[in-house]
C-alpha cells in the first residue's frame, strides 16, 4: 500500500500482482524451453511447443497491469484488467466486510433499485468491491470509512 490521507492517492494492490512475478515465471518457462531443446533432440516437440507457449502467455500476462484500488480526495478508483469502477465518496457510505469482500451502500436511488434491493437482501450489501487486497475486508472497510469522513464534508454522519 503507497500513500496515506496526507499525501493521496492511497493505493491498494493485490498481493503477488506484481508485474514481477509473472516475468520471472516468464523467463523461467524460457529457461525449460531452452533446456527441452538443448536435451530433447527431437524427441520432446511437444513439451517445447508447451513451454514455449508458457512462456508467451506468462510474459503476455506480465504486461497486463496489476489490479489496484486508487483511494482519493475525488473518491475511490477500482481499476481491474476489464475496465474501472469509480465511486464518489457522496454516491457510498457504509464500507464494512462482507462475505470475503468489501461491501458498502449507495446514498443515491438509481434505476438499478431493484438489482441493489437483491444485492442487500442476498449479501447484505448494496455494492462490493471485488475480493482479494492486500488488506483483509476489515481493515480495507475501516480505511475507506476513514478516506470517505476525511475527504467528504460531513462525511462520517452521512
Amino acid at each position: 500500500m503507497r500513500g496515506s490521507l496526507d499525501q493521496p492517492p492511497i493505493v491498494v494492490t493485490t498481493p503477488g500482482g506484481t508485474r514481477g512475478r509473472w516475468v520471472r515465471l516468464g523467463i523461467g518457462a524460457a529457461v525449460l524451453v531452452g533446456s527441452g531443446l538443448y536435451f530433447s533432440q527431437g524427441a520432446g516437440v511437444a513439451m517445447i511447443w508447451v513451454s514455449v507457449l508458457g512462456a508467451v502467455f506468462m510474459l503476455g500476462l506480465g504486461l497486463i497491469p496489476a489490479p489496484r484500488l486508487e483511494i482519493g480526495p475525488a473518491g475511490v478508483a477500482q481499476i481491474v484488467l476489464w475496465g474501472t469502477t469509480r465511486l464518489a465518496w457522496s454516491d457510498v457510505h457504509a464500507f464494512r466486510p462482507s462475505r470475503g469482500m468489501v461491501g458498502f451502500d449507495y446514498t443515491t436511488a438509481s434505476p438499478k433499485g431493484m438489482v441493489r434491493r437483491l444485492n442487500a437482501a442476498v449479501a447484505g450489501v448494496q455494492g462490493a468491491l471485488q475480493p482479494g487486497w492486500e488488506l483483509g475486508p476489515q481493515a480495507l472497510a475501516d480505511l475507506l470509512n476513514q478516506a470517505r469522513a476525511h475527504w467528504l464534508p460531513g462525511g462520517a454522519a452521512n
